[in-house]
């Protein structure tokens, strides 16, 4: 298959009306003579079920895709594309105990807000098994550049077979590494992780801070039509409900002037209607 536009949609046809690309899995050879990606799509379709296409060999570079799965985005006016990088050849070197053993103290666990979060900032789905991170996951943030989160779980058996970030490549330090730079390196990337949880931490907060914010609004906006609603009643002619009240009973319920020519009796208590009051106020 030569067209990345064209694989795109066959993968969304295939999978139905309401579907999305939520990641593409790839292998990169653009530097191949012969430019081409290996492409596995991961979708959702209209119920919300996930499926993944198998793997299928697209002549085009990585650039391209990229521009692709773009227009796609917009096409289906959906979240972007995530991309999940793969080598050819697994890593045969894991990423050092210690530092998976420093990383766990790195854990939190995901708070409503914070999930939440995560899902603003297109975070919102581990790389690893591509279930989305709900509260009460137990998370970690990896010091790469992206700062990307994935299950604990799935961050330790990742790295106990690759020293990689699944989302972006980011080199983390082999048992080699580590006892060449020595445990300066295991306290850098702690750091990192340590600041993404604190930032992730803020975002919760903003994001806490603006839903209290727009529920606040709402119970004003609720309050401002109740009495918008009262003011109505009191003024409306409750028969009608068109004309204001210019007519009051002996009784002092009110109506409009056309309405009271047609009572006989109260429209509300039912009292017989001897007088009708014409009202200025």
């Amino acid at each position: 298959m030569r067209d990345a536009d064209e694989f795109l949609s066959l993968i969304l046809a295939s999978a139905g009306d309401g579907s999305r690309i939520t990641q593409l899995c790839v292998r990169d050879h653009s530097d191949r003579s012969t430019p081409h990606v290996h492409v596995q799509a991961h979708v959702r379709d209209g119920a919300q079920e996930d499926s993944s296409s198998g793997w299928t060999m697209v002549e085009v570079t990585m650039d391209t895709l990229r521009a692709a799965a773009r227009r796609c985005q917009q096409r289906c006016d959906s979240q972007p594309i995530r991309f999940h990088m793969h080598e050819d050849s697994p890593a045969t070197q894991p990423v050092a105990e210690e530092l998976l053993d420093c990383l766990w103290s790195c854990a939190c666990v995901l708070s409503e807000d914070q999930a939440a979060a995560l899902v603003t900032s297109d975070k919102g789905t581990c790389p690893v098994c591509l279930v989305d991170l709900a509260a009460g996951a137990e998370c970690v943030c990896l010091p790469c550049d992206g700062a990307h989160i994935l299950h604990h779980d799935c961050m330790r058996t990742w790295l106990q077979k690759a020293s990689t970030c699944p989302m972006c490549r980011f080199e983390l330090p082999t048992q080699a590494v580590l006892d060449r730079d020595g445990p300066a390196l295991i306290d850098t990337l702690v750091n990192r992780s340590l600041a993404s949880v604190d930032r992730l931490r803020q975002q919760a907060e903003e994001h806490a801070w603006l839903k209290q914010q727009a529920t606040d609004s709402q119970l004003r906006a609720e309050s401002t039509q109740r009495q918008l609603d009262e003011l109505a009643e009191m003024v409306q002619c409750g028969i009608c409900l068109e004309q204001p009240k210019q007519v009051a009973f002996q009784c002092g319920h009110r109506t409009c002037s056309c309405c009271s020519e047609r009572l006989t009796h109260c429209h509300q208590c039912r009292a017989s209607i001897s007088m009708r009051i014409r009202c200025f106020d």
